[in-house]
């Protein structure tokens, strides 16, 4: 037992920091930035399971919570609380979810062919986006979020592209 708890909390810790760097490398857009996050997370899902991968995300935006600076950085937003109930809210939320569905479908042996890896990270990207949208439509409105939303499509479609090649790859036999 000893033994799982530490390993868990090693992987938690590796987890955490892998969100703080995919944070922090990111195309400006407005209001919202595209970031690797979404990538970061599902990949999280995928390998840890949907348990130890929506602790892990929970874990992240606990830190966040706390004011330590693992969130991107707009200063608009401040840190903490405030950054989280700013634009990106909505999303975080969806970090939790994408990563725990994430892990239910690796569990089930999707990933292993081109088109389940594929399936794996559009359901990702879109179970995140949900409460993202939601959330961005309280705070701007439905027009700003529907534009945004539109404008953020290609960057998405190549990270759903970039996160299937990699899911696939992992699950392929030597």
């Amino acid at each position: 037992m000893k033994k799982s708890w530490l390993k868990n909390t090693l992987w938690i810790g590796i987890g955490t920091l892998g969100l703080n760097i995919s944070a922090k490398v990111s195309i400006p857009f407005w209001p919202l930035h595209l970031t690797l996050q979404s990538f970061t997370v599902i990949l999280i899902g995928f390998i840890y399971g949907s348990k130890l991968g929506a602790l892990t995300v929970l874990f992240y935006l606990l830190e966040g919570a706390l004011g330590f600076p693992v969130f991107m950085g707009t200063p608009q937003y401040g840190i903490g609380i405030p950054y989280m109930l700013g634009p990106s809210g909505g999303f975080l939320i969806g970090f939790v979810i994408a990563a725990y569905v994430s892990g239910l479908l690796a569990k089930k042996g999707y990933g292993r062919t081109r088109w389940s890896a594929f399936y794996i990270y559009l359901l990702g990207e879109m179970i995140l986006h949900i409460p993202g949208m939601l959330w961005f439509i309280h705070l701007l409105g439905k027009t700003l979020a529907l534009k945004n939303f539109i404008f953020l499509m290609p960057g998405l479609f190549l990270k759903t592209l970039i996160g299937s090649f990699t899911i696939r790859h992992m699950t392929r036999k030597s």
